[in-house]
This record gives structure tokens, sequence and C-alpha cells, in this order.
């Protein structure tokens, strides 16, 4: 066995011992991620942070980023603390472009690791390009997370996110105002009449939430909405770290049988799901009919720059050449759905 250096093998220990006193003595009313030196430390030979790929832009270079979150949620490159909790550093230090989806799907994977057991807490580096730096700040990503000394960052006004957990219960009239109020306020910040009706964004919402009630395998079977408001136009992104559709549809026998002999891809079969080809596999009657509404909404002109990443494709409705399949199995493959769209003041005519 390879042996490490005495300098580095004292790094190492220092840096354990260091990351065990922060721990205990972190504010235990707060979500704290205990911090680590900017120098890397090692052991058996390997770096324990994780890097984020340049090109950080989730419905962009989705291959790449799908390779790494699914590194972050194996926890494989994780350091064991007190209390069989674990850890592991983020390293966003060379990032040069980032979308909204990416920091969302962050945000909900670092959430789940420390709601699930074993605990695994995150802590990382913000990139080094100062745009990067302050889109993720304005994102909402940092909203409740705390510096390395235990200190909020506190609240963005670029954005704003609301998470739910569904369970076995139905969705809380708290958690619809509050959807409502996200509503209004896009409103307000596209400067469009307080009179207008928004009846079919607030459908759009409920129908993309109904698919994430029934497949989402988080936590508590949560799913996240977020809003990002920027200049003429407000990026909406619901997440759900489920099964994803193409494993939530029903096929029969002469279903797969007529896909094998045209010879359909998962991009095509996913594309079927939208116009109500296939069944959903729970069997009730009101499943995958949002799918085929959604489509009309956005063919309607209610949404706009409509995206749907599930399992290992990825679909764009503005442009089709655009739509892929970014990944060969489904050890490969985004677990979960994304929604992605914008709004304008357009679309509310």
């Amino acid at each position: 066995m390879r042996r490490h250096s005495r300098k580095k093998r004292k790094r190492r220990s220092y840096e354990l011992r260091r990351l065990r006193r922060l721990y205990w003595k972190k504010p235990r009313h707060k979500l704290y991620t205990p911090y680590i030196s900017s120098k890397s430390y090692f052991s058996n030979g390997k770096e324990y942070h994780i890097k984020a790929p340049v090109d950080f832009r989730l419905l962009e270079n989705t291959q790449e980023c799908v390779r790494f979150f699914r590194l972050l949620k194996s926890q494989k490159k994780a350091v064991s603390i007190p209390n069989g909790k674990k850890f592991q550093r983020i390293d966003l230090k060379k990032v040069k472009h980032i979308d909204f989806s990416s920091t969302m799907v962050l945000g909900a994977i670092i959430d789940e690791m420390r709601d699930n057991a074993p605990v695994c807490y995150c802590s990382g580096r913000l990139p080094d390009s100062s745009k990067c730096s302050a889109y993720i700040r304005q994102s909402g990503f940092l909203d409740t997370r705390y510096n390395g000394h235990g200190v909020p960052y506190g609240q963005s006004f670029g954005s704003k996110s609301l998470r739910i957990e569904r369970g076995q219960t139905k969705l809380d009239v708290q958690k619809v105002l509050s959807i409502v109020s996200i509503i209004k306020r896009t409103k307000d910040h596209l400067k469009v009449a307080s009179t207008t009706r928004h009846y079919r964004q607030m459908d759009v919402i409920k129908e993309i939430c109904g698919n994430a009630f029934g497949w989402s395998r988080a936590i508590n079977r949560q799913w996240t909405l977020g809003a990002k408001f920027d200049k003429d136009k407000v990026t909406f992104v619901v997440l759900d770290l489920g099964v994803g559709i193409l494993d939530s549809l029903a096929r029969d026998y002469w279903d797969v049988l007529k896909d094998l002999f045209m010879n359909h891809s998962e991009k095509q079969v996913l594309e079927g799901a939208f116009l109500r080809k296939y069944k959903s596999a729970s069997e009730d009657n009101n499943r995958n009919r949002g799918l085929p509404s959604i489509k009309k909404a956005f063919n309607d002109g209610c949404v706009e720059q409509l995206n749907v990443l599930a399992n290992n494709v990825c679909l764009d409705f503005v442009n089709s050449k655009k739509s892929k399949k970014f990944a060969s199995n489904k050890n490969k493959a985004f677990d979960g759905t994304l929604y992605s769209w914008v709004l304008t003041a357009d679309s509310f005519k």
C-alpha cells in the first residue's frame, strides 16, 4: 500500500481533528455545515471534494451535470464524522456558466442528504467567477445556508422557493396560498395588471405538482418549486427526486411491442406521454392527464421556453432538435423529473 508523506499525514490528521471540534461546537438550533479550509486533505490518496463541471448548466450540459449530481448523492467521497454522520465538500471554484435548474437540483440533493439517514452534511466553495457567484446568491441557494462561522447568508430578494412535503396527506391551505403569492409577485414583477387572470399559470403548477406527488421517492415525498425574478421574465423550476416520468408510465404488452417494432427511442416515448399515448402505472383516472395539459398551455402561449428533464431524456419544446437522450442506461440517468419554464408579460395575455 502506498504511504503518504509525513507532511500529508499530519495535515490530514489536523483537518479531521478540527472538523470534529467544529462539529461539536455548532449551534444545535441552526442548519450548520462544518467548515473545512480551502486546502485539500487526503484519505487513501483521494481528495474529498467533488468538482462541479465548468459549464454547470443542467439544460445545456446535461450529461456532465447529471454525472456530478449522481456522484454527490452516492456519497462515495464522504468522510465520517461523529455520531455516524458524514461530510463531503463541493467545489464550484471553476464554474464559468450556471443556470437556475442546477442551483435548484443542488440545493434539493443537499437537503435530502441532510434529512436522510445516514446524515451527510455538505460544505463548499463559491465560484471564482463573480458573475456565477452573484447568480448563486440571487437564485436563493444560500437562503437557508450558513457560512463557515455559522452566520446565515440572509434572504435573497431575487428569487422565491417553496419546499412542500406531502406524505400521505393533501396539500394544506398555507402551501396553496404560498403558491398563489408567488404568482401574484410574478405579475407585479412583470408589471401585469392585477385584474389579469392567472388561472392557466396556476393550472400548470397544479398539474406538474400532481405528477410530483404521485412519484416522488424523496424524503416525505417532497417536491420543490422555485422562481427566479430576472429583468422582464420569471424563470420557474419544479423538481422532484422521484422515479421520473418514463418509469411511471404503464405500457401494456402491445405498447411495448409497437415501440419495439417502430424503433421508438426513450425520447419518442416521453414525447408520446405528453400526447397521452400511455397510461399511468398508478392506474388512477386523473393520472397522465396533466402532461398533455402542460403541453397545451405551452402551445397556447401561457408558458414559454418549456423544458422537461426526466430519467435519461431532456425535452426542449421550443426547439425539438435540442431534445436529446443523454444517458445510455438508468445507472447514468437523472433520478427524478424537472420542469423548467419562463413567464413574461405576454404569458398573461
